[in-house]
């Protein structure tokens, strides 16, 4: 699977306590292997691993901290990336200028962290998905009942729908070798999709808790 790239990015630090980062990038695969679809009859769907004639992702990843005090951090980054098929070899012609599958063209994010080792840590981050497709040929679609009983609209749009998740953690340190922390993964429970084939929705809110050692020699 030969690999052709190439990236140019630039660094900024205008003040002490701000960073700001860009990259641009393109990569050229030859030979990717891929679930090509065979035959769909229905609801049922044949598919094959293949191998492709070559995929072209290219982008322009960008972020920014700021950092205002010791103890405070805040963050923001975006993502686009255009992912397609730009040959499907001699038996796939019809996969040409198909966007990759499970690949958003944007997503993003921000995060938020208090860290004073004398009382709290807090870090509480947002994650942003655009939508994306979920098959070679970029159109099944996630059915009308499962994107209601989600809180989606209707919808017959190709694709799987964008969506938001948000985390939160928490930690604070008993003595010099013991922690104690608490998490939140997907904070408000949002319902959103990974797959249409069975149509499969991501994980629920999921919350974990516990203690860490630290142990040193002397």
């Amino acid at each position: 699977m030969p690999l052709a790239w190439s990236e140019l990015g630039v660094n900024v630090a205008p003040r002490r306590d701000l960073t700001w980062r860009t990259t641009w990038y393109d990569n050229r695969v030859t030979n990717p292997v891929s679930n090509v679809t065979l035959t769909t009859v229905g609801a049922n769907v044949t598919q094959q691993r293949q191998n492709l004639g070559g995929t072209r992702i290219w982008g322009v990843q960008t972020d920014v901290e700021y950092r205002p005090g010791p103890f405070w951090k805040f963050a923001a980054a975006y993502l686009y990336n255009h992912a397609r098929v730009t040959d499907g070899g001699a038996a796939n012609a019809s996969l040409v200028d198909k966007f990759l599958p499970q690949v958003p063209t944007n997503r993003g994010s921000i995060h938020v962290a208090y860290a004073n080792p004398k009382y709290i840590t807090v870090a509480f981050g947002m994650q942003f998905l655009g939508a994306q497709f979920d098959d070679d040929q970029n159109v099944r679609t996630v059915p009308a009942i499962a994107l209601s009983d989600a809180g989606y609209p209707a919808s017959t749009t190709p694709g799987l729908p964008k969506y938001t998740l948000a985390d939160l953690t928490v930690s604070r340190r008993v003595v010099r070798t013991l922690d104690v922390f608490a998490g939140v993964q997907n904070l408000f429970d949002q319902q959103y999709f990974v797959g249409t084939l069975p149509t499969t929705i991501g994980s629920p809110r999921l919350v974990n808790a516990g203690v860490r050692v630290r142990f040193s020699g002397r």
